[in-house]
């Protein structure tokens, strides 16, 4: 198996995406011996994501890392050890007002993993970084 490499997900600008979903791959348990250190802050920043839900991360059996699924800027699947299927659907946001498409995202995540339980499974995540806003309408959904 090759390392994940920033370039295969920054095919435009969307680089935050690129990045996002680049650092999500090095979560992978197949590229761990590759390179530890990276392996280590992929699974960090999993572990970050999944506490946003309450949800703990264990072992990574699979991991499917996708950007720009039905206008999704990054959709994420993993199975652990002990767990059901989660999707993370991420709606990234650089120096935006609040822009909500999160209830319409969370519908296409459904949609792409169908097998997943839709009201468990399928997390909503809003990652936004520059000015930070009012969150209330985002959290709501």
């Amino acid at each position: 198996m090759t390392p994940p490499n920033l370039f295969h997900f920054a095919t435009s600008e969307l680089t935050q995406d690129a990045f996002l979903a680049y650092l999500l791959a090095w979560a992978h348990p197949t590229v761990a011996s590759l390179d530890p250190a990276m392996h280590r802050a992929g699974m960090e920043f999993l572990r970050l994501l999944l506490a946003r839900h309450d949800l703990s991360l264990t072992a990574v059996n699979k991991l499917e890392v996708r950007v720009q699924v039905k206008n999704i800027d990054v959709l994420v699947y993993v199975e652990m050890k002990g767990a059901n299927g989660i999707a993370l659907v991420i709606e990234d946001k650089v120096h935006a007002g609040s822009y909500n498409d999160l209830k319409k995202y969370l519908a296409s995540g459904r949609e792409e993993y169908p097998g997943v339980n839709p009201e468990e499974g399928v997390k909503g995540i809003y990652l936004r970084t520059g000015n930070q806003a009012d969150y209330a309408a985002i959290e709501k959904e």
